[in-house]
């Protein structure tokens, strides 16, 4: 186990702005990052080596709802956990699979027709689960070997023992109802991706299983039905932790729910409620994993509570508890060298933050202000934590956020922006920009590469701007492998100019 999981290596003179580390089995995470989305396990049409060894992608985000689903959990552990199975030697980050299930939600055919057919506002948590619920029961992901764990209640009386008594009853209900049953544990995101389906599918194409893909949400958790061929599954806090346990994931997200924008408030404190007993649910596992056979992985907390500050702040009082959260002060790492048991995880050890961060960035900075500065009231002056901006990650968000304090966030934006016909450009200024080849006039441009500066292999072999808007044109795959390579190396190039400004402090 790292002495250290994240250490501050300089804070800016000029904005909230630092330079740091994030330390993993599997190696470092130098912050500020981007982190590209691998959902499948790859990044759509660049394969890992090359995403490791010449983009230097230092971070991954895999997805534990589609690995779930195929290859399945058990098929990933018999080839020696995801790192292995996927050729990957650095970090990787999987989320728990609650915004895809949600996603699925709000895409599914019924769902949209229950939006044009019901009055928004009127519409109560209670009333929306009912007519979702087709009263089947699931069936559960299998363990070929059910995990022991130890007592619960001295679990519970551990991670409890110092928050106010309503949360405490709240947490030894949630952990005492039937979810946490082991034996049948196993186990590209942009704002855009909930409005294209397609995208949550991966690659298949049957539109028979697009509708009613959620059946129900409960306090156990998420009975929704397989995007591939219709199967029935379940997803509980405990089901997605135990997954990414066995997949060896380097950072771990608790199960959470994402709602859609302009729901009613009821439902937004209903599900921030459910969420945090989610959340400490599937701390609880992966505390007693941890225990059972320490594989040196971490697991943020998700703060959610939409636009709303109000509940934005309940989040992070419930979430960011000493009793919950598991701060390293300095002193406290160099005392525990050498004591392994000292230095297992007793919380959480990140934060990501989550959710609707409102329609337009004006909202989200608002949000991210909020937040960044109630941080300074929450976290100890003497300890390094680590944050993550789930699932924002455009240039303009990124360069509006970075100030604030943020280490890491990820998102599909460079793939995605390249098989749109778009490309990155001068990263290595600081200021990048895009551009498109989709018009005839890139035909052109025959002796321009797309960014002289770029160390990428596309630009340094000399592919001319006129030769990727013929493949675009032409659909060939090939665009897709070069365009990705160039864009996600770019996000690399201007992430390592970021650092360098800021250890100058001129951000």
């Amino acid at each position: 186990m790292p002495q250290q999981f994240f250490k501050v290596l300089h804070q800016s003179t000029k904005s909230g702005a630092r330079v740091g580390e994030i330390i993993t089995k599997h190696g470092k995470i130098q912050t500020p990052n981007f982190v590209p989305v691998g959902t499948n396990g790859t990044i759509k049409g660049v394969d890992n080596f090359i995403a490791e060894n010449d983009l230097n992608v230092q971070l991954m985000f895999c997805n534990t709802y589609h690995l779930m689903l195929y290859p399945e959990i058990e098929n990933i552990e018999k080839a020696g956990g995801l790192h292995k199975f996927i050729n990957r030697n650095k970090p990787i980050i999987t989320d728990s699979g609650g915004f895809q299930v949600f996603s699925l939600q709000e895409n599914s055919d019924k769902f949209q027709q229950q939006n044009k057919n019901t009055n928004k506002a009127n519409r109560s948590e209670q009333q929306l689960q009912q007519q979702l619920s087709l009263h089947n029961e699931p069936i559960m992901f299998p363990l070929d070997q059910p995990l022991q764990l130890e007592s619960i209640d001295k679990l519970i009386e551990t991670i409890s023992s110092q928050q106010e008594q309503g949360l405490s009853e709240g947490l030894q209900q949630a952990l005492k109802e039937e979810p946490y049953n082991t034996k049948s544990c196993t186990t590209d995101s942009d704002n855009n991706t909930k409005k294209k389906l397609i995208e949550l599918k991966g690659q298949s194409k049957n539109k028979n299983y697009i509708q009613n893909l959620v059946d129900s949400i409960t306090e156990n958790g998420v009975n929704f039905r397989s995007y591939r061929d219709g199967k029935k599954f379940k997803i509980t806090p405990e089901i997605s932790v135990t997954a990414q346990y066995r997949m060896g994931s380097d950072i771990i997200i608790p199960f959470d729910e994402l709602l859609p924008e302009h729901v009613p408030l009821e439902m937004i404190e209903n599900a921030l409620d459910r969420t945090h007993r989610w959340e400490l649910r599937s701390l609880a596992c992966h505390l007693e994993l941890a225990k059972e056979c320490n594989k040196e992985q971490h697991m943020y907390c998700v703060l959610h509570g939409g636009t709303n500050l109000n509940l934005r702040k309940k989040s992070m009082d419930v979430l960011l508890d000493p009793s919950v959260f598991h701060y390293r002060r300095v002193d406290d790492i160099v005392s525990n060298e050498g004591n392994e048991e000292a230095l297992l995880p007793k919380g959480f050890e990140g934060i990501a933050i989550g959710g609707s961060l409102g329609s337009n960035r004006k909202e989200m900075l608002e949000v991210l202000e909020f937040t960044f500065n109630y941080f300074k009231e929450k976290i100890p002056s003497n300890c390094f934590v680590p944050n993550h901006v789930l699932g924002i990650g455009d240039i303009e968000s990124i360069q509006s956020f970075i100030p604030l304090g943020v280490d890491t966030c990820d998102s599909a934006y460079p793939t995605r922006l390249a098989r749109h016909g778009s490309l990155i450009i001068n990263a290595s200024s600081g200021q990048p920009s895009t551009i498109s080849l989709k018009g005839k006039a890139s035909l052109n441009l025959f002796d321009k590469v797309i960014d002289k500066e770029c160390d990428c292999s596309v630009c340094k072999s000399g592919y001319s701007i006129a030769y990727l808007h013929h493949l675009f044109k032409s659909k060939e795959p090939s665009y897709v492998t070069l365009s990705t390579i160039h864009n996600v190396r770019q996000m690399m190039i201007w992430m390592e100019r970021i650092r360098e400004l800021i250890m100058d402090n001129k951000i």
